[in-house]
């Protein structure tokens, strides 16, 4: 049966989508353009459904005049006995005023695909930028964070599926903050200081860097998310997910420090990230949080996805300090952290 589902899907994407241009009603909405141009439920037997955020509307990049809708379409089946939620992504690229080429960009199989961001970047050597989709993938009560990257993005594109890439590359003498601002995601900033070190494991380059929404999530809070790129051959980066929050503030999560210990009973070193946050009362500042994350030693020939957070320091590290109050925080400064782990017997 799911040999069948894959079949209509490609049936779907080969006969009835390239090369499609498309008008745009005057005063037409995003979200009404892409409902009105949705697959049709007889030719699939499927009904797919939008909601208003499963529609972004945006520009090829800040100096475009040519806008990109990209439409996440949901489906339900109808006599197709299939367990699995079909999402399929589309872009409607606009090649002249209110005329839009729609270009196939992927489909998943799956009930637990959450969109993190999709944006353009610039991921490699040559002038044009790559579409970039970041999505969760959910397991029992895990998430694990998909970057996927995507080539030949453009108005010239016609038809097939785009060209998928995993990898990130630098720029012959390109500084690590400049090669962090160039795959800088759309409506983000960096936050903190962008790390380059071989001390990890004492021989591999990587690049640490935190990055921060600049837009409001669904949740009405700014999501705040950091990223390990792993040098795997000359001047090739391989992407890992460190971790991610949200809060209410633009300001409201500092990186104080980024650096390497021994928390477990091999010999690697494990990654820690110093984090704090001002605690609020309405305008006024009452004090400050610090907490201290520690995340396990990687496999630098196959990277994972995303690190692994040791949730046994969890509360070890975490403390507040008041403002004007005598006490201090126990724990905000890496050699703090250090001392705290070597009396713990590490």
């Amino acid at each position: 049966m799911k040999h069948l589902k894959y079949l209509i899907l490609i049936l779907f994407l080969s006969t009835k989508l390239f090369s499609q241009e498309h008008k745009r009603l005057f005063k037409e909405t995003a979200l009404e353009f892409a409902n009105r141009l949705k697959p049709i439920e007889s030719e699939y037997r499927y009904t797919w459904d939008l909601e208003d955020k499963d529609v972004i509307e945006t520009h090829l990049d800040n100096t475009s005049s040519n806008n990109v809708i990209f439409v996440f379409y949901r489906n339900e089946a109808v006599s197709l006995k299939i367990s699995d939620t079909t999402i399929m992504i589309f872009a409607y690229v606009e090649i002249s005023a209110n005329s839009y080429r729609k270009i196939p960009i992927d489909s998943y199989y799956t009930d637990d695909f959450k969109l993190e961001r999709i944006y353009f970047s610039n991921t490699d050597t040559d002038p044009e930028k790559e579409l970039v989709i970041n999505y969760f993938k959910y397991t029992n009560t895990e998430r694990t964070l998909i970057t996927k990257i995507y080539d030949n993005f453009g108005v010239t594109e016609t038809s097939g599926k785009l060209e998928e890439k995993s990898f990130f590359l630098r720029y012959e003498n390109e500084t690590a903050s400049d090669f962090a601002d160039r795959i800088l995601p759309n409506q983000s900033k960096i936050i903190g200081k962008v790390v380059e070190t071989s001390l990890w494991d004492n021989k591999t380059k990587t690049i640490i860097v935190f990055y921060k929404s600049k837009t409001l999530n669904e949740f009405k809070k700014y999501n705040s998310f950091g990223q390990v790129f792993i040098e795997m051959e000359k001047n090739v980066f391989k992407s890992i997910y460190i971790d991610g929050s949200a809060d209410s503030s633009l300001d409201g999560i500092f990186i104080e420090s980024v650096f390497f210990v021994n928390a477990d009973k091999d010999t690697d070193k494990e990654l820690a990230v110093m984090y704090s946050s001002p605690m609020m009362d309405g305008s006024e500042i009452l004090g400050k949080s610090y907490w201290t994350y520690i995340y396990d030693n990687t496999n630098f020939n196959n990277p994972p996805i995303q690190l692994e957070r040791l949730k046994e320091f969890h509360s070890t590290f975490s403390d507040f300090e008041r403002k004007n109050d005598v006490s201090k925080a126990k724990y905000k400064t890496a050699v703090d952290v250090k001392k705290k782990l070597k009396e713990l017997g590490y």
